[in-house]
């Protein structure tokens, strides 16, 4: 999912590298995918999978392509993008909710 986003990145700078890792491991798709079944409410995969969405999503947000329309054409997604933005439209609040508070570190307050 990270190839195309990231390569340029960790070639330049080794941070990237550490970046990377854990983009990797927090936006896993195996893992997104089994997070999705477990907290969604209406919404179902037939063709598309959620972690296709996120992947498509990465790749405009850090300017990789332009749009879906572009991210959709170099993805390997089998429907069609008709199908993709009609899926988008139907992420559930909750479902983007979830997904921003997956995995966020838990603030302790310290008493002194």
């Amino acid at each position: 999912m990270f190839d195309g986003v990231l390569q340029r990145f960790a070639e330049r700078t080794p941070a990237s590298v550490m970046v990377r890792g854990l983009l990797e491991r927090l936006l896993n798709a195996e893992r997104l995918d089994e997070w999705f079944e477990s907290t969604r409410e209406e919404q179902y995969t037939r063709q598309i999978l959620f972690s296709s969405l996120v992947g498509l999503m990465l790749q405009i947000v850090c300017r990789g392509q332009a749009n879906v329309h572009a991210a959709h054409r170099e993805s390997s997604i089998a429907a069609s993008v008709v199908a993709v933005y009609d899926k988008l439209k139907r992420v559930e609040l909750s479902t983007s909710q979830g997904l921003v508070r997956l995995d966020r570190p838990r603030c302790r307050r310290d008493h002194r």
